[in-house]
């Protein structure tokens, strides 16, 4: 069932970037708060989506078929991925870190990942806006961390 996959793409997506941020407050330090708390939100974000499950089978949620290509989330999934491995094979600065996490979150602003939603109870819809507003907000703080850094 398509919508299962896509419920399964989100979430592995929230937990693939949990752990990414979750090397960089290992490598890094004195940002050690700042990842934990990007780390806490992405798995708080799976969490959430998890709950989605239920709601799938009794067919309370459809996607978009139209509007959702699995390709996009994807491809940030596996970017994710290799940031992750080249992150344990090279140094990196905190530059380069907040730039990739900069990247990350608004690849999945500029892909609409959370706008795929059409016919869901109005709770869920609530899920996915506060997810999307949390995704917004890691962007700025990562953004607004990268500047002060220059």
């Amino acid at each position: 069932m398509v919508q299962f996959k896509l419920l399964e793409l989100f979430i592995k997506n929230e937990y693939s970037l949990a752990g990414l941020y979750k090397i960089y407050a290992g490598k890094f330090p004195k940002f050690k708060d700042f990842w934990s708390d990007l780390t806490s939100d992405e798995i708080s974000h799976a969490y959430m989506i998890e709950g989605f499950y239920s709601d799938v089978q009794k067919g309370n949620i459809l996607f978009s078929s139209e509007r959702f290509e699995e390709e996009p989330i994807e491809m940030v999934i596996n970017h994710i991925q290799e940031k992750k491995v080249e992150t344990q094979k090279k140094d990196i600065t905190i530059k380069d870190a907040l730039s990739v996490a900069l990247e990350i979150e608004s690849e999945m602003i500029e892909e609409k990942c959370f706008d795929v939603f059409w016919e869901i109870p109005e709770e869920l819809k609530d899920v996915f806006h506060k997810i999307k507003k949390e995704t917004l907000e890691h962007r700025d703080k990562v953004k607004k961390t990268l500047d002060n850094l220059a």
